[in-house]
């Protein structure tokens, strides 16, 4: 009887975290990105997405920037009514935190701008997930 009652009560357990009952939630996939931000302080978006999470920092991987450039990124609401701040994008082959207060539920994005010296596009390629 005692092991009947550990097996039940293990499945049970295992059932209430899987159908989300104890808050556990999946996250939304990363959406992989593959823009050109136009030069002299243009801006461009990508990874739209759903916001799961609120207030939870977007992940943004950059596999690569074009040349030797830099540019700044940030997360926002599709409608440009809740953002983050921006965040300086200056190496290839890194994760950056997105810091953001977008609420569950939200449609979420991240936007890149290039500096006002940077005078030609860039190309940016990497993933987003919004969380």
């Amino acid at each position: 009887m005692k092991m009947n009652r550990k097996i039940m009560t293990g499945m049970l357990a295992v059932g209430l975290l899987t159908t989300g009952v104890l808050g556990v939630q999946a996250e939304e996939e990363a959406r992989g990105i593959n823009i050109t931000v136009p030069g002299l302080n243009g801006t461009n978006t990508a990874g739209k997405q759903t916001k799961v999470i609120s207030d939870m920092d977007g992940y943004l991987n950059i596999y690569e920037i074009s040349g030797d450039n830099k540019m700044d990124g940030r997360a926002e609401t599709a409608l440009h009514t809740s953002t983050g701040p921006w965040v300086r994008l200056s190496h290839d082959n890194k994760g950056y935190l997105l810091p953001n207060s977008i609420k569950k539920d939200a449609k979420i994005t991240a936007r890149f701008s290039s500096d006002l010296t940077t005078y030609l596009p860039i190309t940016v390629t990497g993933s987003f997930q919004g969380n």
